[in-house]
């Protein structure tokens, strides 16, 4: 699992769920890994977004298209 791009108090949000924190972001990925067959994901842009309210850059990223 490659990480590093993230940082320790990376915050991810979704239509269902959202969480903060590097090892909330792991602890889910593994928990979807399950339902994931020979998952990939390859970024078409990484975009910077606003900020949140703590001052924190947000990012917008968009999937390639399939």
């Amino acid at each position: 699992m490659r990480d590093s791009a993230y940082d320790n108090d990376c915050y991810f949000a979704d239509p269902t769920v959202s969480f903060r924190g590097l090892d909330k972001w792991r602890r889910n990925l593994r928990l979807l890994v399950p339902f994931l067959e020979d998952a990939s994901v390859e970024l078409l842009a990484l975009d910077p977004a606003d900020r949140d309210s703590d001052g924190a850059q947000l990012l917008k990223v968009r999937p390639v298209s399939m």
